[in-house]
């Protein structure tokens, strides 16, 4: 019998494409709906929202739109509200805040 590992996927990296954020996780993740509520960007001193966003086995993309201004350093938060990025065994990723862009 497995043992069933209880640490979420943990993000490693996040890179922003065009208008499309992509976070990097450490584990494989399950196909899912993601809210795109969950998400957030700020970037070059502007604020973005999520409109759509999907996973991509080990990556979650997300497109963002421009909401406003918001200065302070390129970062992305998930709110895990609820939590729907699983990794494959269906263990939640944990949310997290002012993680930087590359």
């Amino acid at each position: 019998m497995s043992r069933r590992d209880l640490a979420g996927p943990v993000p490693t990296a996040a890179d922003v494409f065009g208008n499309t954020l992509v976070v990097s996780f450490d584990r494989e993740l399950m196909n899912t709906s993601p809210d795109p509520a969950n998400w957030f960007l700020s970037l070059s001193g502007q604020a973005y929202y999520c409109d759509a966003v999907a996973t991509d086995r080990y990556n979650v993309e997300a497109e963002m739109i421009p909401l406003g201004p918001d200065p302070g350093p390129n970062r992305c938060a998930y709110a895990a509200d609820p939590a729907d990025i699983l990794s494959l065994d269906g263990v939640p990723a944990a949310a997290f805040d002012d993680f930087p862009i590359l």
